[in-house]
């Protein structure tokens, strides 16, 4: 389960010949986190994620390896100090996690970005009240009822394998 209680950025120093992707691979294993490291840092970079000059002082957000039991929420519970900011974590690695954020294969590393809203979505809090449905929540929030399957999604872990299976005082997050 979750062991990383706190959120430490390290630091880096541009050298001559460095790019986002080679800056990724080395922190990360994996070059595709560039754009993680140019959404913290865009101020000092600039425009041009392409550009890197020499001398500039770049954010690394720390990473974290996926152990047996994880969710997006117990990774955020323990980065941030909120589950609801498991959001952030997602965004951030969607690419890896891929299209569920429930479904966390062991050994997955994530970068876990700075709290900051340029990574979230924004999301409502929800209490399930009596005959209420995952399609008549979904039309209150979003004016469509088909998209009922964006909540089950992101509250698999709340509502359970039965989307038509609401209790009544169930706080569910709103994407």
């Amino acid at each position: 389960m979750t062991q990383q209680p706190a959120l430490e950025e390290t630091t880096y120093i541009t050298k001559e010949g460095d790019n986002l992707w080679s800056i990724a691979q080395r922190f990360y294993g994996d070059g595709s986190f560039w754009q993680v490291i140019y959404n913290v840092n865009q101020r000092t970079i600039g425009t041009d994620p392409n550009l890197l000059v020499p001398g500039l002082t770049l954010k690394i957000s720390p990473s974290y390896i996926t152990q047996t039991g994880d969710t997006l929420r117990s990774i955020a519970r323990a980065f941030y100090g909120d589950e609801t900011w498991w959001q952030a974590i997602y965004d951030a690695n969607k690419r890896n996690i891929g299209p569920d954020p429930n479904l966390l294969k062991v050994g997955l590393r994530l970068v876990i970005p700075p709290p900051s809203t340029r990574f979230l979505t924004i999301v409502f809090p929800y209490t399930v009240e009596g005959g209420d449905t995952l399609s008549g929540i979904a039309h209150k929030f979003y004016g469509n009822s088909n998209r009922w399957s964006d909540i089950y999604n992101t509250n698999r872990d709340v509502i359970g394998p039965n989307p038509n299976v609401l209790q009544v005082g169930m706080r569910l997050i709103i994407p």
